[in-house]
Parts: structure tokens; sequence; C-alpha cells
């Protein structure tokens, strides 16, 4: 994570911190020259009336993202890495709670039917839990996101195909 977030500069960077990711984001913000950002997906969503909790809601930015054409996928090379996080990306079922609110699919459901955990679909969906629309940042408390700053512009993700060095093995989403 580190080695691949000096290789493309980034400034920033997000950790899933619930569960067995809280040392995970501990280790990582002790020795990032960047801002990492931890992300607890069964924390409050921004919108509680809309999202059953921040993995619902990061999961919906990214799918309107997808929609609007502010994801960009097409100068990917189609490798196995590919084809997983494509495969992540399709495979979660979502419904409606009794109150309305969105909710995706249990992780344990997803690892039943996919046989492995959405890993990479999971790792791009959490760099959603800031806003694109050039909203301001939640608090924590009610985000479910630690170690965010003011303001966020908007933004188009992109998938770097190539590093500095012209190497196409190592693709990394950078925001553009």
């Amino acid at each position: 994570y580190l080695a691949i977030a000096d290789q493309f500069q980034a400034n920033r960077g997000f950790v899933d911190s619930g569960g067995l990711g809280g040392p995970v984001l501990d280790i990582i913000r002790h020795k990032a020259k960047f801002q990492v950002i931890g992300v607890n997906s069964s924390g409050r969503s921004p919108e509680p009336g809309k999202y059953v909790n921040l993995r619902a809601y990061c999961w919906s930015v990214m799918r309107r993202g997808f929609q609007k054409g502010l994801i960009d996928l097409s100068e990917v090379e189609e490798n196995k890495a590919f084809e997983k996080l494509v495969s992540d990306l399709i495979t979660p079922k979502y419904h409606y709670d009794y109150a309305g609110k969105l909710q995706i699919e249990d992780k344990a459901e997803i690892r039943k039917r996919l046989g492995r955990s959405p890993d990479l679909g999971d790792a791009l969906a959490v760099s959603f839990a800031l806003p694109m629309d050039g909203g301001s940042v939640w608090s924590e408390e009610r985000r479910g996101v630690e170690g965010v700053g003011a303001k966020e512009s908007t933004s188009r993700w992109i998938l770097n195909t190539k590093s500095r060095s012209g190497n196409r093995s190592n693709s990394r989403w950078r925001r553009g």
C-alpha cells in the first residue's frame, strides 16, 4: 500500500478502519507520508434517512460516479486484478429496509456466493466516503470517517494503468 502510494505520489489514502482494519490503519498512518483517512463502513451515513450505514452510502456514491462518467475504466489493462475488481463491483446485491433505507448485501453473504471477500470493490467504495460534489465533510462521529480535512472538490476518478516508468502492471486509482 505504502510503496504504491509513494510510486504514484498520493496525497491521501483511504483505509477501512472497522474490525481488523483499525490496527492496519494505525500502522499505515505511522508510516505514511500522506493523509490517511480511516473509514468505518458500519458507521453512520451522512444521509441517515437514505442509507443504513456508511458502506451503503459509499457504494451508492460510487455507483452514481460510474453512471455520470466520473469513473473511467477505459484505459485499464484487462488482467486478473481487473477481472476481480469488475466481479467485486457487480456481485453485491442491495435492498431497502423497512424504513426505505438502502442496504448493501452483507459481506458474509457475498463471500458465500463469490467464494471470497470483495476486497477490491470495497477498497474502491471506501474512497467515496468523502463527497464528490464540493460539499463540506461531516464530523468524524456523524460520518464514520477519521482524519478528514475541510472540503473536497468535484473530481474524476481514474485508474492509472502506467507507472512513471511506463510499467503497466501496477494499476492504481487516483483522483484526477
